[in-house]
């Protein structure tokens, strides 16, 4: 746990993600566009259908590995945490400029109940991916044929089980999220 804490790698990521959600805020701020009207669409939304996204997820995870491996693509993977971050941060002000605390509390719950263990599982897989990524590069130029096949092959392994991760966490989403949900909107109307 040490190790990860003073980590280069996991400090840009989580600081490239925690400076996105900032900017995303500010931004809303700033233009201040008017999405009140969609609330009732959100709410029906909500409240008629389920949250399918594990194609969507599988589709992130498998760019951010097929990233990793070319290795020029893995600027790929930080633009996405960086768009991840900004929509929650543009969406929380969209939730606090509306429904004020209320929206805030709702928007925290539902990104809770969404989006908390994916967003992790894109942060450690990034994460693991740079490390992979930087691990290739030097048994190339070393040209050191086992490690970098064992490293390949573990490198793979993560990607299963993030991916396993990821259908368990879309399969609770899907079948709990949108209940749970429906029992909070309350606080929105």
């Amino acid at each position: 746990m040490k190790k990860l804490k003073n980590n280069f790698i996991v400090k840009v990521v989580v600081s490239l993600f925690i400076i996105s959600v900032i900017i995303g805020l500010l931004t809303f701020l700033f233009y201040r566009p008017d999405l009140s009207l969609y609330f009732d669409e959100f709410i029906k939304e909500v409240s008629n259908s389920n949250q399918n996204v594990f194609l969507l997820n599988l589709g992130v995870l498998s760019l951010i590995f097929m990233a990793s491996i070319i290795i020029i693509g893995v600027p790929v993977a930080y633009l996405y945490i960086f768009y991840e971050g900004f929509s929650i941060g543009f969406t929380i002000g969209v939730f606090v400029l509306t429904k004020g605390i209320k929206g805030l509390l709702f928007y925290l719950i539902f990104l809770f109940i969404s989006k908390l263990i994916y967003i992790m599982i894109v942060l450690y897989f990034i994460i693991v991916s740079t490390r992979f990524s930087k691990n290739l590069i030097y048994y190339l130029i070393k040209k050191k044929r086992d490690d970098l096949f064992n490293s390949i092959i573990l490198h793979f392994y993560r990607f299963l089980i993030v991916i396993i991760i990821s259908l368990i966490n879309s399969t609770l989403i899907y079948f709990f999220a949108n209940k749970v949900l429906v029992l909070v909107l309350n606080l929105i109307r």
